[in-house]
């Protein structure tokens, strides 16, 4: 169950970074708006760039097979040069650099929870902007958010997933994840060709997901054992321990067991 909803937390995000090529793809053909007569003639994106056209007076072409919903529009993408479309993108990756330097040695040493809690907030918080603001600079300070979560959703997320299962079973957890990863980009795909062309209500879905995410490991997931073990905090660990096994319906011996015997590495790993 744990497992199923972290691999659900790791891929959340994934149309605003594996979509990308969509969220910025132009279209073939446009319309501009005569100033004389208001009706709509075929231009091209030069035309539209070189006379700085207003939005209201451009638009795609309605009989184009390939007519997207996306960021073009958006944030006003189609004359803005090529270094600051690929920025979005790029504040994703400087995000990421940015935060993995700190936030895996702050989990490791106060807590694996609150660090992977923190980290779903601040994305739900990240999702929600951009799928709101239609500026351009708000735009690339959320994409760094997204980025700098890999950290605590990815990184410790996976510690604190690892540290509830058995390590015979960490080989299979990892080759999950990355199968999902694969998945996602499939789906939306699927999604993009056959369901909507537009972003927003496929991102809308993976941000009520992100919520119910966070949510269930706030309430339901306690800190790993292990990490509280590490740093003697045995009561709590045994604690913890004795919470998994109710939740998994262990017998009560086995439960008794980790009551009552000595509490040692051995019993943990167990």
């Amino acid at each position: 169950m744990v497992l199923s909803v972290y691999i659900v937390t790791a891929n959340v995000i994934d149309p605003f970074l594996f979509g990308l090529s969509f969220l910025e793809k132009e279209p073939k053909h446009w319309e501009c708006k005569d100033p004389d007569t208001g009706e709509w003639k075929s231009c091209t994106k030069e035309e539209i760039c070189s006379e700085h056209l207003s939005r209201d007076d451009y638009r795609p072409d309605p009989n184009e097979d390939e007519v997207f919903d996306n960021w073009v529009e958006k944030f006003d993408l189609l004359c803005e040069p090529k270094m600051k479309v690929g920025l979005i993108g790029s504040m994703y990756f400087i995000g990421l650099i940015v935060f993995i330097t700190f936030v895996p040695p702050i989990a490791d040493r106060y807590g694996r929870k609150w660090v992977f809690i923190v980290t779903l907030i601040v994305s739900c918080i990240a999702q929600l902007g951009i799928m709101l603001t239609n500026d351009l600079y708000a735009a690339y300070f959320f994409e760094f958010l997204i980025g700098g979560t890999f950290a605590g959703r990815i990184v410790v997320g996976l510690s604190y997933i690892l540290e509830y299962n058995l390590p015979k079973w960490h080989e299979k957890i990892i080759f999950g994840l990355l199968i999902s990863e694969a998945s996602s980009t499939i789906i939306m795909t699927i999604w993009y060709q056959f369901i909507d062309r537009g972003w927003f209500y496929l991102q809308l879905i993976c941000l009520i997901l992100a919520v119910l995410v966070t949510i269930f490991f706030w309430v339901v997931v306690p800190e790993s054992p292990k990490w509280l073990y590490t740093w003697e905090h045995f009561q709590d660990s045994r604690e913890v321990l004795e919470y998994v096994g109710n939740y998994n319906s262990l017998p009560e011996s086995k439960l008794n067991r980790i009551r009552n015997s000595k509490f040692d590495l051995e019993l943990l790993q167990q």
